[in-house]
């Protein structure tokens, strides 16, 4: 490696805009909180911009991405739906993260930044609401559990970009993520985790290992009552509860009622992955009634407009309010991304958030997605450049 780039400022930035953002939600959304926190996002964007070679950056602005960029901007402006500029400018964000740390890769540079600064960021939001959040679905620093574990993964890719990727450090940042989904309760970084890893170890797996694993999860669900797993439970038993006929019509599923009668856990949210079905099969098939706007979308926030909530499906959200066009250009960038990482260590923590964007609206969630778009950008260059494997 050629250079160490500092990247306290970044942190910092970055963390004060995560606390920020709790202390808003915290206090009910006063507004100032709000406004300090997205002066911290646009500060992040324009560090890295700044960082960035402006010929180097323009030059890894591609046809594809090119024509992503004249689509949203006349998607944002032609949209009649209310829509919200600042998920524009995070979008520019998520570009602008990705290409500056190619940049950094591809000059043989490596991140790093003051312990203090890496540990408060990881430490401070986990304790807060491990201590003093006593709502059942965590949601008195954060939106939701949700959002508070997708901090956690983001926190392990933080982890590894600014250290060494020995053993040691590998399973600290798996520890950090668990220590958010304890935390938590959150089913859905949980199970694309569990996905991912089953994903990446198809042709490896051991019947006899994978029943016995199986057998010791199946019989810790059951038997320990820790909110996780007491989640579990009640979401098994929901699943249970529902016929095939349910599934093929989810308008006549009393949700209210079937989270009254499963809720050990003390969650009401239990219901939630059968209200999302439902949430997509109204998107969808609003989106295809006007074949005209199949290419291009019904314009930015039509989700909303439409169903009087976010799609909790980012994908979706790309199909319907962008278009198809778009829609394929953004899941042929991810799948080319998983491909170049796949060899690495690191794709086991960033295959997930991939994943876990089917279930969660994870675009319009700033502060997270700084850490996974550097980490993408980074990675994505070293391998691009036959370096050494930097987690082996």
């Amino acid at each position: 490696m050629n250079g160490i780039i500092n990247a306290n400022a970044l942190v910092f930035c970055t963390s004060a805009a995560c606390i920020l953002t709790m202390l808003d939600n915290a206090t009910g959304g006063s507004g100032m909180y709000k406004i300090l926190a997205l002066a911290m996002d646009v500060l992040v964007i324009v560090l890295c911009f700044l960082k960035t070679n402006t010929l180097y950056f323009f030059k890894n602005i591609t046809p594809a991405c090119l024509l992503v960029i004249v689509v949203l901007l006349m998607n944002f402006m032609l949209s009649p739906y209310n829509p919200r500029y600042s998920l524009l400018l995070k979008y520019f964000g998520y570009m602008t993260f990705f290409i500056y740390a190619k940049y950094v890769a591809e000059n043989g540079c490596v991140f790093r930044c003051k312990k203090y600064l890496l540990y408060s960021m990881i430490i401070i939001p986990l304790l807060v609401v491990f201590l003093f959040d006593k709502s059942p679905e965590k949601s008195t620093y954060f939106p939701n559990s949700n959002m508070f574990t997708f901090w956690g993964i983001s926190m392990s890719l933080a982890y590894l970009l600014f250290n060494e990727h020995n053993k040691r450090n590998i399973k600290i940042a798996w520890l950090i993520v668990l220590s958010y989904v304890l935390a938590g309760t959150s089913l859905g970084i949980l199970l694309a985790i569990v996905l991912s890893v089953f994903i990446l170890n198809f042709n490896r797996v051991n019947p006899v290992l994978l029943s016995v694993v199986a057998v010791g999860l199946v019989m810790c669900v059951a038997y320990i009552d820790i909110p996780v797993f007491m989640r579990l439970r009640d979401s098994f038993m929901i699943f249970q509860m529902i016929s095939w006929s349910d599934v093929v019509n989810p308008t006549d599923i009393n949700f209210y009622e079937i989270q009254m009668e499963h809720s050990s856990s003390g969650r009401m949210d239990n219901a939630s992955f059968l209200w999302r079905i439902l949430q997509w099969i109204t998107l969808v098939s609003g989106y295809i009634v006007n074949i005209i706007n199949i290419p291009f979308g019904n314009g930015a926030d039509w989700s909303i407009a439409y169903s009087g909530k976010p799609p909790h499906n980012d994908y979706v959200l790309l199909l319907v309010d962008y278009g198809l066009v778009i829609f394929l250009i953004i899941v042929s960038g991810v799948k080319k991304v998983v491909n170049r990482l796949k060899s690495l260590k690191i794709i086991y923590f960033i295959l997930p958030i991939f994943i876990y964007h089917i279930t969660e609206n994870l675009l319009d969630t700033f502060p997270q997605n700084i850490f996974f778009y550097l980490s993408l950008g980074y990675y994505y260059s070293l391998v691009s450049r036959n370096n050494e494997n930097p987690v082996d």
